[in-house]
């Protein structure tokens, strides 16, 4: 199976309810944000996306909310929504940082997919450690295929130390 079609599969797992909210921060508009972006609105979902580096113009669908991200802010402006998944599609400098400001944006048992391109020389484990040492919970591995996978994680507060 290609990579579109099992990342279509993992978003139909999600046991979707009604008026889910995704955050995606992404540095092209190719494939996978595409089925993402289909798979919100035809479950009448929200998609917030989050462009690094990447030319907005690009998302030509009016029902979906957009705005430029740039890491380096020191706020990052997520409106006061809370979102009950979060993809990570785009390559982030600082990922420590960026977890522990994207910890807040998210719903209590939330889960973030992190794209294993962000993973250093293809070892996901240290990024796993980073992950978990920002409180989360429950990493593991989805492999989509042999270039592709993605790291995932729940955000359960309180349930720390």
């Amino acid at each position: 199976m290609k990579d579109n079609e099992l990342f279509s599969q993992l978003l139909y797992s999600l046991q979707p309810y009604p008026a889910m909210r995704f955050l995606l921060f992404c540095s092209e508009w190719g494939e996978r944000e595409r089925t993402l972006a289909r798979f919100c609105l035809e479950g009448e979902h929200e998609l917030q996306v989050y462009g690094v580096d990447m030319d907005m113009q690009s998302i030509d669908d009016a029902k979906i909310r957009k705005r430029v991200f740039r890491a380096s802010q020191e706020r990052y402006n997520l409106q006061g929504r809370l979102y009950d998944y979060v993809f990570v599609n785009a390559v982030m400098d600082e990922m420590e940082t960026f977890l522990e400001r994207i910890y807040t944006a998210m719903m209590n048992a939330g889960r973030i997919y992190i794209d294993s391109k962000n993973c250093e020389e293809k070892n996901c484990e240290t990024l796993g450690q980073i992950i978990e040492k920002c409180n989360y919970l429950s990493v593991s591995l989805i492999a989509l295929s042999e270039e592709t996978a993605y790291l995932s994680a729940r955000k359960m507060h309180g349930w720390g130390d």
